[in-house]
């Protein structure tokens, strides 16, 4: 084979193989993207499981928050010293505070409404006030509305 025919066929080689690893990662991406989004769909509602999926997509390795090479002993004693010397710091700003002369500027009359007096509410008022808010809800709510609303019928 001659020197141009080598090169020719080392540059549609290399164009072959260019081309077959942009259809390999397109494929490959495509179905990254799907796992992950029925992953997602699936966990939907569990924070924990979505924030796992979402550190291991990026690469992410989970550090644990306690310092490492420390006995829980030694650990434990730190942790007391920090927040004793941390008492103390505060104690401390206190008196210095203290010592300063402190000038009260006089506090306005408050003008708002007092609710100093409460009337007990019906089940009727209770099951209105509940049946007033919409059927929304939040992952972090200890009750979805649409329970508690069931409950109250």
């Amino acid at each position: 084979m001659s020197e141009i025919g080598a090169a020719l066929d080392c540059r549609l080689t290399v164009t072959y193989i260019r081309d077959f690893l942009n259809k390999f990662n397109t494929k490959l991406n495509e179905f990254r993207n799907k796992q992950y989004s029925e992953i997602i769909e699936k966990n939907k509602d569990d924070p924990k499981t979505l924030f796992r999926v979402i550190n291991h997509s990026l690469h992410r390795k989970q550090s644990s928050p306690m310092p490492s090479g420390l006995s829980n002993n030694l650990l434990a004693e730190k942790f007391s010293e920090f927040f004793a010397e941390k008492i103390d710091k505060i104690r401390q700003g206190i008196e210095d505070n203290q010592n300063e002369q402190y000038v009260n500027p006089e506090s306005p009359e408050f003008s708002g409404v007092k609710f100093d007096e409460f009337r007990l509410l019906t089940e009727k008022e209770i099951e209105k006030i509940i049946n007033y808010f919409p059927n929304k809800q939040c992952g972090l709510d200890p009750l979805p509305m649409s329970l508690l609303k069931n409950v109250c019928r």
